[in-house]
């Protein structure tokens, strides 16, 4: 049975991100949990939580929107003056 932070591991990577997880022990002894993307040529996306699922949360909101903003189209060019003719 697949959980919930597997499949938005997997949707990630079908979107094209290659993505990474990370579990350590912080010096108050709290486990944290360290996620992060990145695809093609773009910056590292990097996001904590204390659980997994919430780091992969915000990894993917984070995504989302670096997504939304690479694949929007570009605002059209703005027109010139009318010439006479």
């Amino acid at each position: 049975m697949r959980t919930y932070s597997d499949t938005l591991f997997t949707k990630l990577r079908a979107r094209g991100w290659s993505v990474h997880l990370l579990a350590y022990v912080d010096r108050d002894h709290r486990r944290v949990f360290c996620a992060d993307a990145q695809r093609g040529d773009s910056r590292p996306y990097i996001a904590r939580g204390e659980s997994m699922i919430a780091a992969l949360l915000d990894l993917d909101t984070q995504c989302q929107a670096a997504e939304w903003q690479i694949d929007r189209p570009s605002p059209p060019e703005p027109l010139g003056p009318a010439q006479p003719n």
